[in-house]
C-alpha cells in the first residue's frame, strides 16, 4: 500500500506544455518513495503526446511509482478536480495536494509525512512557498508561509495553501465537497482556504517553514 496519494490538478495546454514536468521530476527525486501519483488534466493537449512527459513517467515507473492520469475536456474548475482526484485514490492515508508548477526539494515529502505522523491530531501540514515569477502579484494574501521564516519551528495554521499541502485522508472524507465545487461555478477563488478551514474545525493545521516549494 502506498503511504501518500500525490494529487495534481492541471490544465496541460500547448502553450505551457512543459509545466507539468516540474513537480513530476521532483517527485522522482524524493527520498520518501512510498507514494502514488494521481493527475486530472483539463487541458487541450494530451500530456502523453509529449516525449518529455513520457520519459518522466518511465523514470517514475522505474522507481515503482505509479502514475494515474485522467484527461477530460470538461473544465469544471479546481474544486471539482480535487473532489474527482480524492474519489479516485485507493487506500492511501495521506494526500499531498501539489500544484502543477511546484518545484520541491528531495526531502519535502519525507519531512511533511514525518511531522504529520508525529501529530495524531494533525489534519493538514503545508510547506512554505517561494514565488519565483517576478510578474505574479498577490493581493490580500493571508498565507503566513508565503515568505521565508528565519525560525524553522512549525507554525500553527487554520487555513492552508494547496500548492504543497499534505492532508489526512480521513479528514478529507469529512469535509463538504459540495461547497468546494461551487467556487468555479460562481467565479470565486479560495477553495483551498475553505477546504483547510473545514479540516481545521476538527483537526490541527500546521506549517513547516523549512519545507520549501
Amino acid at each position: 500500500m502506498s503511504q501518500v496519494a500525490v494529487c495534481i490538478p492541471t490544465r496541460h495546454d500547448r502553450r505551457e506544455a512543459g509545466t507539468l514536468g516540474f513537480p513530476l521530476v521532483c517527485l522522482a527525486l524524493q527520498t520518501l518513495q512510498n507514494f502514488a501519483i494521481y493527475i486530472r488534466d483539463e487541458g487541450d493537449h494530451d500530456a502523453f503526446a509529449t516525449p518529455c512527459f513520457r520519459l518522466i513517467v518511465n523514470l517514475l515507473a522505474s522507481r515503482n511509482i505509479r502514475v494515474n492520469y485522467w484527461r477530460t475536456r470538461e473544465r469544471r474548475g479546481v474544486g471539482f478536480a480535487r473532489q474527482s482526484l480524492f474519489a479516485a485514490i485507493r487506500d492511501e492515508p495521506w494526500v499531498l495536494w501539489l500544484d502543477d508548477d511546484m518545484i520541491i526539494p528531495p526531502d519535502a515529502l519525507a519531512k511533511l509525512v514525518a511531522f504529520a505522523d508525529a501529530q495524531p491530531q494533525s489534519g493538514f501540514v503545508q510547506g512554505s512557498k517561494i514565488e519565483l515569477d517576478p510578474l505574479r502579484k498577490y493581493h490580500n494574501d493571508i498565507n503566513q508561509l508565503n515568505r521565508v521564516h528565519e525560525d524553522p519551528a512549525p507554525i500553527r495554521l487554520w487555513f492552508g495553501d494547496t500548492a504543497c499541502l499534505l492532508a489526512r485522508a480521513e479528514a478529507l472524507r469529512q469535509i463538504d465537497w459540495s461547497v468546494l465545487t461551487r467556487y468555479q461555478l460562481d467565479g470565486l477563488t479560495g477553495e483551498d482556504v475553505s477546504m483547510s478551514l473545514m479540516i481545521a474545525a476538527k483537526y490541527e493545521g500546521w506549517g513547516l517553514p523549512d519545507v520549501l516549494g
